[in-house]
């Protein structure tokens, strides 16, 4: 197997369990919904980064980096919706 094609499989490894690091946060603002102490502004400097990052790997049609970020984009997506969803929901009237 050509070094090209493990260091592409190590590549989807390593984002593969970044993404599924996302897991535990999700879960723990839906069981207990709630959002404190979650920063909308490093979540969305988080998403800028996986967009130009996105962008990037389209431009050089590298799939592996493409679906990645796609995946990153979405559970980010994700983390910043529970945000305000809980936080409107724990805000005092």
């Amino acid at each position: 197997m050509p070094i090209e094609h493990l260091i592409e499989f190590g590549t989807f490894i390593g984002g593969s369990l970044t993404a599924v690091a996302y897991l535990p946060q999700l879960s723990e603002m839906i069981k207990h919904k709630n959002s404190k102490g979650h920063s909308l502004i490093a979540w969305y400097l988080w998403l800028f980064g996986v967009v130009v990052i996105l962008a990037y790997a389209v431009y050089i049609e590298d799939l592996v980096l493409i679906s990645l970020h796609i995946l990153y984009f979405i559970c980010i997506s994700l983390v910043i919706f529970l945000i305000y969803k809980y936080r409107q929901k724990n805000e005092p009237r």
